[in-house]
């Protein structure tokens, strides 16, 4: 081994087992300095609790000693971790940036506590640079991972989001054996609508129905192709044995069907939901 490298390796890991065993201090340290740098924004714009600043910034001095050590599986443990943090914040509602300020106030104190170190030992100013561009490379690389996961899991969750006001918007409601209902409200655009007729159809096979009231009162105005994506689901309702009573047809929507040339007469269509019931033999309880 080359005589330099084996000394450079020393003095890694004698920084590496200094940072562990001064985390708590210098975690303070950095914190102090947060507070010191801006009292007014720390006081109206921080949304970091002085307990979650000083356990996130141990945190990155425990990782950062890791790395610096070169333990076994510490990358993978170190990609973990960061993943962890990501997630975290968004769990916990914070910005990323709330949570990525941490490391450079710790790096403020780390390298003051280095300026003191160096002092006392006989580091070379290449040994220094070589330190200092070392603990920057690991430092920016959990940036890196933490705004990834944060932005990946940010995405996941929208996406999850989404889908469950789809869900929700789509609502078949079981009336009685057989028999449901699926009030549409609100604004109908194509994706709600491909979604709107899968979700219908499995739910509808489901319930194992006979006969699916489709109530249209509460559904603002629809374009030609979702009125044309309305019409096929009925069409397939009664491929599959379900029966469609369509109820509450605002005048621009039976517009939009004539002009498709959609012929409305292939589906029973009443004035509301109590005239659907009707038809279908249920009398409320008097």
């Amino acid at each position: 081994m080359d005589p330099n490298s084996k000394t450079m390796n020393s003095i890694i890991h004698l920084i590496s087992k200094k940072l562990s065993k001064n985390k708590y201090i210098l975690a303070e340290q950095a914190f102090n300095i947060y507070i010191g740098n801006s009292q007014q924004n720390y006081a109206t714009a921080a949304k970091m609790s002085e307990h979650d600043f000083m356990d996130l910034s141990v945190q990155v001095l425990t990782v950062l000693s890791n790395n610096l050590n070169r333990r076994i599986d510490n990358a993978a443990t170190s990609s973990l971790w960061a993943e962890k943090v990501g997630e975290n914040a968004v769990d916990l509602n914070l910005s990323l940036s709330t949570i990525l300020q941490v490391i450079p106030f710790c790096k403020t104190a780390i390298w003051s506590f280095l300026e003191h170190l160096v002092q006392e030992s006989e580091m070379s100013v290449k040994d220094i640079l070589r330190v200092t561009l070392t603990i920057d490379y690991f430092l920016d690389h959990m940036v890196n991972e933490i705004s990834f996961s944060f932005i990946n899991y940010t995405e996941t969750m929208s996406e999850q989001f989404r889908l469950s006001l789809q869900e929700l918007s789509v609502p078949v409601i079981p009336l009685f054996e057989h028999i449901a209902i699926l009030p549409l409200i609100g604004e109908l655009d194509t994706e709600r609508a491909l979604f709107l007729i899968d979700s219908t159809l499995q739910r509808s096979q489901t319930l194992q129905l006979t006969h699916l009231i489709i109530d249209l009162s509460g559904l603002h105005n629809v374009d030609a192709t979702v009125a044309q994506e309305l019409f096929n689901l009925a069409e397939t309702l009664i491929l599959l044995g379900v029966k469609p009573l369509l109820t509450g047809i605002h005048p621009n929507i039976a517009r939009t069907a004539i002009s498709l040339n959609l012929n409305l007469k292939n589906y029973p269509v009443f004035l509301n939901l109590q005239s659907a019931l009707k038809s279908l033999n249920y009398k409320k309880d008097e």
